[in-house]
This record gives structure tokens, sequence and C-alpha cells, in this order.
């Protein structure tokens, strides 16, 4: 059995944490995903997520994550649509 802290590694990894003000935080979260990959040197099967947290509300900068989370195909369940349920 696969513990569950690998299955989620391999669907995600941090792969930047910055320190920025709040203002351009505001403006990396309003960024497209292919404007965040570009911004950031990211592979094109990144699929970025931006997350902050402030550990001093006095101070003026974020510490900043940007996670990529890897694209996976869309799985499709063929026991959903072949169940047929019996009258």
């Amino acid at each position: 059995m696969i513990p569950v802290w690998s299955f989620r590694l391999a669907h995600g990894l941090i792969v930047l944490t910055l320190s920025m003000s709040l203002a351009d935080f505001i403006e990396v979260q309003a960024l497209s995903s292919d404007d965040l990959r570009k911004r950031f040197r990211l592979q094109p099967s990144c699929d970025p997520a931006v997350t902050a947290s402030m550990t001093d509300p006095s101070a003026s900068s974020l510490m900043v994550a940007i996670e990529c989370r890897f694209k996976t195909p869309s799985s499709t369940t063929s026991e959903d649509s072949s169940t047929t349920e019996s009258p």
C-alpha cells in the first residue's frame, strides 16, 4: 500500500517560496496560469497555485509559496457508465 503522503507529493510540489509586499502578491495572484509559468519560469506541465501567509500582522511583507500541481489527464470512470440498476 502506498502511503497517503507520497500520493500527495506526486501531485504537487512547492517550487518557490518568496517574500513580497501585499501589493506585489495581489499582482501575482491576479496572473493567469500561463503568465505565472512565464514569470517564474515553470514547466509547461505545472498548474501553478499561489498561497501566502503572514506571520506578523505588523510586517510589510508576506511569505508566498508557488506550488506546482502537475496536470493529470481526466479519468473517466467506466464503472459509473456501465452500472445499471435492476428493477
